[in-house]
């Protein structure tokens, strides 16, 4: 993830989430969207590495916490990803009620166990910085939130109040499902299969039952 995870008044192990900001690379709120996304489609190897990314995102990465025993250690690092979990489902859910266009959003909140509550709802922290290359100077900023929870109530809230929530999409191949943001295809707006595998594979399984249909459409003439 393109984030840092560290609250604004925390000085974990003597870090401030605005220094934690400083060592992530410059996104935009899109980014953060397709960050997000890819968070919520995770499954397997790829869930814990992008688990793993958010531990060595927050001060829980810093190699000072070596110093602390590996118990402690390990602690740490197993809430952290049994929050992750807990967070990836709930993503999961508030994104299909956009797809779907039905449900209202539903808070990440203490009722969901090992969730901060009061964490899931602060904004984040923005390092912004003017960058002057040529004649056309931009602003690149740089993001951290309170914790994974914060991030994801955050950016959830952004696809909802955005015209982005027009183009969330769910993929129809049911081995796949990804959510993804509608594709323009040549002209085309792609939104019910997330790439051309998932298309072609779902044709290829089901070419035998519309030759069969077609087949029997033409014997009841």
């Amino acid at each position: 993830m393109r984030i840092a995870f560290g609250a604004p008044g925390d000085t974990i192990l003597g870090l401030t989430g605005r220094m934690l900001a400083e060592r992530v690379p410059a996104v935009t709120e899109k980014d953060l969207v397709s960050d997000l996304l890819e968070f919520a489609n995770a499954k397997g190897a790829r869930l814990e590495s992008l688990i793993a990314a958010a531990i060595a995102a927050s001060a829980l990465g810093d190699k000072r916490l070596s110093e602390l025993c590996g118990y402690t250690q390990t602690i740490l690092a197993d809430h952290t990803r049994e929050v992750a979990l807990i967070v990836q489902r709930w993503v999961a859910e508030e994104l299909a009620k956009i797809v779907s266009g039905r449900g209202t959003f539903s808070r990440l909140d203490a009722a969901r166990p090992g969730v901060d509550a009061d964490s899931a709802i602060e904004g984040p922290i923005v390092v912004e910085r003017i960058v002057r290359a040529a004649r056309h100077p931009r602003a690149e900023r740089r993001y951290s939130f309170a914790s994974l929870e914060a991030f994801a109530q955050w950016a959830l809230l952004r696809i909802r109040d955005h015209a982005i929530a027009a183009r969330l999409c769910r993929c129809h191949f049911e081995d796949c499902q990804r959510f993804f943001l509608a594709i323009d295809s040549g002209g085309r707006v792609r939104r019910k299969y997330c790439s051309d595998d998932c298309l072609d594979e779902y044709h290829r399984r089901t070419s035998a039952a519309r030759v069969a249909k077609s087949r029997a459409n033409r014997k009841g003439k």
